[in-house]
């Protein structure tokens, strides 16, 4: 379906008042900004304080990016729906980050988590405000719909442009007159007030010209649309063939890159956007050759295929490691995926026929079903840190991971009150009283000042306390005394988190080492190497893995020493990693002298 058969109107820009109200619109949000940034100095409640910053940084770039009128009644409604809802998400942040987090050191990406997952989903909102606008009724067809993304997209990239450019001219008025003694103007454009109604005005009125050229906006639309259809070929191939060779190689190699999930999860959302984008909006005069349209239909097809396998190195994870809350945002992206892809892989194989329309209907439901659920997971319903921090605790409580090797510390450093709590309800329950142990490291992280692991429980002057702290591998050796110290100074971190980290001893032709490195470190482990030179152990520099391949809850028991590779190297493989011996300057420099 071609635009002007939308219905799309590309001719009719913003009226005056509505430009007018749209700089005035700017200007106020910078004064809202630049009293909540004053307010943030004088020791405001934070759920006042985060709610108020919510409000007036997300409700406005609603109407900058869907507003068609500024007389339009809808405006009025989706204040009115939007702005409570986004004080009270606000709200939740600063109760995670106020009272409720006494004790607990949430971590600044809280925010950044926030910014991001609510600027997308009030993104996502403002085309479907624009066509309910334009159409005087909530009627959303998918081609004008993708159409005001694109618009909202340019708009964006060229207010920014735009204001780099209008700084950069002020910067160089500054300068000029700096040059000749008069500083009025460098010390103006750099009071605060000035910063905030300058970036107000100036984005105020780029935007309001900007979306006064719907023709230009269109035309930019068209031209990026006509060069994705030219990537989409391509990625449908790597797709087809991607799959195809699977029988042939396994999915072995697979789990052997050590990033599986993100790896076909970005593949597939790659061909997601591609298709839905350069081809789904008219697919029947898309510029390709029939066998190239077949081709891109076959590659959305077995999409899910990719998306199974993503799930499933993803579920991997889970089970070894149990949520956090980055694995529970990499399951909500997964989800969003296996929707398009499952939903456009039926729609093609049922009804071929009228597979184009129903998938624009499909994509005009599930962008709300995205916006959704972005701002239901900043909701206390579905936060993703109560979630992480409920299934953490139950992972010990059920002993599907031993008290010694649990991070106590992750719950207060990561998941803010939800953390808290769940520590204090681990305190008080039959738990503490049956593993004295544990119950001590609770205590002595909830009473820690900081966030960060409290001070190890064991006698560092004891070599052999500080060897059962570690797990050694392979388990039948001795490890020496010098090393032991060594690994407290390398890492102390280690004897914080009893069992967490592994001694590895490695035998070469020419010496021996041992090292130090984080148990279950994922797929790019570091840690730090030791030798013994001359009689006496020393740090002779790092140990770096050279590509390892993610493992079952199972192999993370495993004590199989590595084993030394030929060649003019020290480095060493196990079962799931190889190691090289990095040396450090220090030890290269005192060997030079040596000889």
């Amino acid at each position: 379906m071609s635009e002007h058969a939308a219905g799309i109107d590309h001719g009719v820009g913003l009226d005056r008042p509505t430009r007018y109200a749209l700089i005035a619109l700017a200007l106020a949000q910078a004064l809202a900004l630049y009293a909540l940034a004053r307010a943030s100095d004088a020791n405001v409640d934070l759920r006042w304080l985060y709610g108020g910053c919510a409000l007036a940084g997300l409700l406005p770039p609603l109407f900058y990016l869907g507003c068609n009128r500024f007389y339009d009644w809808r405006n009025l409604v989706a204040a009115l729906l939007a702005g409570p809802l986004l004080f009270a998400l606000g709200w939740h942040l600063g109760w995670l980050y106020g009272p409720a987090a006494a004790g607990s050191n949430p971590p600044d990406d809280f925010i950044f988590s926030f910014a991001v997952s609510m600027g997308v989903a009030v993104f996502v909102l403002a085309s479907y405000l624009r066509a309910w606008s334009a159409h005087q009724r909530p009627v959303f067809r998918y081609p004008e719909l993708l159409l005001y993304t694109h618009e909202q997209l340019f708009s964006i990239v060229l207010v920014v442009v735009f204001s780099g450019i209008a700084w950069a001219l002020l910067a160089l008025w500054a300068a000029l007159f700096d040059a000749i003694g008069i500083r009025l103007f460098s010390w103006l454009f750099q009071q605060p007030l000035f910063v905030w109604l300058g970036h107000g005005l100036i984005a105020g009125i780029a935007l309001a010209v900007i979306r006064s050229q719907p023709r230009l906006i269109a035309t930019l639309s068209a031209m990026t649309r006509a060069l994705l259809r030219v990537l989409l070929v391509p990625v449908a191939t790597a797709i087809l063939l991607f799959v195809l060779a699977l029988p042939w190689v396994g999915l072995e190699p697979i789990w052997d890159t050590g990033q599986a999930a993100s790896l076909m999860m970005a593949l597939s959302l790659v061909l997601l956007a591609l298709f839905a984008t350069a081809f789904l909006p008219d697919a029947s005069d898309s510029g390709y050759p029939r066998p190239v349209r077949a081709l891109i239909w076959l590659a959305v097809v077995i999409l899910p295929i990719n998306v199974a396998l993503a799930a499933w190195a993803l579920g991997l994870r889970i089970d070894q490691h149990g949520l956090s809350v980055d694995r529970l945002w990499a399951a909500i992206m997964l989800a969003f995926i296996a929707a398009y892809a499952l939903g456009y892989a039926l729609v093609i194989l049922c009804s071929p026929a009228k597979a184009s329309a129903r998938l624009q209907r499909i994509n005009v439901v599930l962008g709300l079903v995205v916006a959704g659920t972005l701002i239901l997971v900043n909701t206390p319903l579905a936060d993703l840190r109560a979630l992480s921090a409920h299934d953490q605790a139950q992972r010990l409580l059920q002993s599907r991971i031993a008290p010694e090797r649990f991070d106590y510390a992750y719950l207060r450093r990561e998941l803010g009150p939800y953390g808290m709590a769940e520590l204090k309800r681990l305190r008080d329950s039959d738990f503490a009283a049956e593993h004295p142990a544990a119950a001590q490291r609770i205590a002595r992280v909830m009473k820690s000042p900081t966030a960060a692991d409290p001070e190890p429980l064991l006698d560092t002057r004891d070599p052999e306390a500080v060897a059962a702290a570690f797990d050694i591998v392979p388990s039948d050796v001795r490890v020496p005394e010098q090393v032991a110290k060594l690994a407290v100074q390398a890492s102390p971190r280690c004897l914080r988190s009893p069992r967490q980290c592994r001694l590895v001893q490695a035998v070469h032709a020419d010496m021996t080492f041992w090292w130090e490195i984080t148990r279950s470190g994922g797929n790019n482990r570091y840690g730090t190497a030791f030798a013994e030179i001359d009689g006496r152990w020393r740090n002779v520099g790092s140990v770096v893995s050279r590509g390892c391949r993610d493992k079952p809850a199972s192999a993370d028991d495993d004590h199989t020493a590595p084993r030394a590779l030929g060649g003019p190297f020290a480095a060493f493989v196990d079962d799931h990693c190889i190691y090289v011996i990095d040396p450090s300057a220090d030890f290269l420099t005192r060997r030079g002298a040596l000889r």
